[in-house]
């Protein structure tokens, strides 16, 4: 079966890649070596692929980059916990010294790194079913775990996912969309303001989606 997955991944019809990749998440959702060996493909047929299909496979390919090469630093996440964190420095009145300063911020940006890192690697459902165990274990960040939006890999994905932002299915561009807000830098989150603002528009179902993510 995985010969198989692996073969179907590299065939060059978009409709066969839609319906492997659907057939991966079942098989073999761990198996990244599939993954890369067709990674630029991939993400080069990735537009042509059927929607449905298109919505499986950025998430398999931004579970890929991120197990492969980390969180991006420069990312909207971190940057906004950046500028928390200099505002925290500044009230004296929260914070008694820099040192408890250091303490409480490394452990704000650790829950939310590790949080997002997590439900990628393992998937969602593995995710939280872990979650809600009391038993739960999940290993702290370190700085082999993190890249930067500058990577060739991170480029190409946002690259290829930059079309589907203005999909005709609400689903796609809010994968879509998921994409640039871990992997792109502050500078251009920007692009995924209006798509999800046309969303809005779109059926009552969409809107509950978006405005509970905003």
């Amino acid at each position: 079966m995985l010969q198989i997955v692996g073969l179907l991944l590299n065939d060059h019809s978009p409709g066969v890649v839609g319906a492997a990749a659907s057939a991966f998440t079942s098989v073999c959702p761990d198996n990244f070596s599939l993954i890369g060996r067709n990674y630029r493909r991939l993400c080069e047929i990735l537009p042509d692929v059927e929607e449905w299909g298109q919505i499986i496979l950025i998430g398999i390919l931004l579970r890929y980059v991120i197990a492969r090469h980390g969180l991006v630093k420069e990312s909207i996440m971190f940057s906004l916990y950046n500028k928390d964190i200099n505002n925290l420095e500044e009230d004296e009145s929260y914070i008694t010294s820099k040192e408890d300063a250091g303490y409480s911020i490394d452990k704000t940006v650790s829950e939310l790194a590790t949080m997002v890192f997590q439900c990628y690697i393992e998937g969602p459902d593995e995710y939280l079913s872990r979650s809600s165990s009391t038993n739960r274990v999940a290993p702290k960040l370190d700085v082999s775990q993190y890249t930067s939006c500058s990577n060739d890999v991170v480029k190409i994905l946002l690259h290829c996912t930059s079309p589907l932002l203005w999909s005709n299915n609400s689903a796609v561009v809010l994968a879509a969309a998921g994409v640039h807000w871990i992997m792109a830098s502050r500078e251009h989150i920007k692009r995924i303001v209006k798509p999800l603002l046309f969303v809005l528009r779109s059926s009552s179902a969409s809107r509950y989606v978006v405005c509970n993510i905003s």
